[in-house]
């Protein structure tokens, strides 16, 4: 069963379009300023135009510019890997694994310079001596999360005088619950185009309706599983912004059970410049084009995680808003509607027909729903398709998601 959950920063750059500005300017990149490092090997400098007394080493000897690399963090600062570089994505590798590490010297003072990010918070430019008196400039931007926390670190390394390419668009992201994520502002705009000044919350078919791709969608389902959930998961997304343009994503996410409690948080990267991801899951696409009698909405449940991450219904209906919301279901239902998961989950029922009551707030009345579930793919995460109807004349408050026990339709996971 699932553990209790708790609580993921922006990174842009001068080639973000369309990114808020306010996004942009709290993540200029550090090759705007110049630090210099206390390591017996640097020779400081109180200037960006006063370098080291030594070869500057620049990147023509290596027939190319080096990429940036990101470095996700998720769980924490002692353990750290590669999940991008440049804009091709790496499963988790080793820092010796990336572009920018050309060499153990270089891997050395990246490493340095990623930990001080950790310690710090902040964007650091260092110059380091390399043996034979060769000069390389390091830099690493903090990708900082909702709990002020460093969950990704941007690096890039080259000569000590050649300018760095415009480091990638990263925001943070992480799970309150399953059904409920939190966004810092480039991760709003970058997955539901939304603008805002700090983290704000999203349910997890809100988030997921924005993307016409969503790569190996069993696989990151399995973050969330009651039983023996993923404790990782990479992959990439695709969609149309309303200006008509494309943009692609990539994705890493990590779980820790840090302290008994699981955590899960990810990273999203902008890499439209890598390319076209492979053919989409086409189950989404049917379940979001498939007609809604009135009165009624579609839901997508994985019943390994026992989450609802598709929701369709009548824009006119009041179901509509549970697309934003997450509904609290009553205790007494819970047993009764969890029994039925686990029944379609091993193929005993292939369908099922069930009341129970939910509320968008505590202070709202219970509402008797019903609702039939028919198991609709066998896959390595099976899914069940259900149509609810909601009892006549419901009173049903639309309003914005506040912290519950209760992620989903499904009952409480704990």
């Amino acid at each position: 069963m699932h553990a209790a959950w708790k609580g993921v920063g922006p990174m842009t750059n001068s080639r973000s379009r369309g990114i808020p500005a306010a996004h942009r300017k709290a993540s200029q990149p550090a090759s705007r300023r110049s630090t210099h490092p206390s390591l017996p090997t640097a020779r400081p400098s109180g200037s960006r135009t006063s370098l080291p007394h030594a070869r500057a080493l620049p990147c023509t000897e290596h027939d190319r510019t080096f990429p940036w690399a990101v470095i996700e963090t998720l769980t924490g600062p002692d353990e750290y890997s590669v999940v991008l570089d440049g804009v091709s994505p790496r499963a988790f590798a080793r820092l010796t694994r990336a572009s920018v590490a050309f060499g153990s010297a270089v891997t050395s003072r990246l490493e340095f310079a990623i930990k001080l990010c950790l310690r710090t918070g902040r964007e650091q430019d260092k110059f380091f001596t390399l043996p034979g008196d060769r000069v390389i400039r390091v830099l690493a931007n903090p990708v900082i999360g909702p709990s002020g926390k460093v969950h990704a670190v941007i690096v890039w390394s080259g000569g000590a005088s050649d300018e760095p390419p415009p480091p990638p668009i990263v925001g943070a992201i992480e799970w309150i619950n399953p059904g409920l994520v939190k966004a810092c502002p480039t991760a709003q705009f970058l997955l539901c185009e939304a603008h805002a000044e700090g983290p704000a919350e999203r349910t997890l078919p809100e988030m997921l309706s924005h993307f016409e791709y969503w790569d190996s969608h069993a696989a990151f389902l399995s973050l969330f599983n009651v039983e023996n959930p993923a404790d990782r998961w990479i992959g990439t997304a695709a969609k149309t912004f309303i200006d008509g343009a494309h943009r692609r994503l990539y994705l890493a996410a990590r779980a820790s059970d840090a302290d008994s409690t699981r955590t899960l948080r990810a990273i999203v990267c902008d890499i439209s410049d890598a390319p076209a991801p492979g053919v989409p899951d086409p189950c989404p696409s049917v379940i979001r084009h498939m007609p809604i009698p009135p009165g009624h909405a579609i839901g997508l449940v994985d019943l390994g995680a026992g989450v609802i991450h598709e929701w369709m219904a009548d824009p006119a209906s009041r179901m509509a808003g549970w697309l934003h919301h997450t509904p609290e279901i009553h205790p007494s239902d819970a047993p009764l509607i969890d029994a039925v998961r686990k029944a379609l989950l091993s193929g005993v029922r292939l369908t099922a027909d069930i009341k129970g009551r939910i509320r968008s707030a505590p202070e709202d009345e219970w509402i008797l729903l019903q609702a039939r579930w028919s198991r609709v793919s066998n896959g390595e995460q099976p899914q069940a398709l259900i149509d609810v109807m909601p009892a006549p004349d419901p009173r049903i408050g639309c309003r914005r998601v506040r912290s519950m026990s209760t992620p989903s339709l499904l009952g409480e996971m704990v």
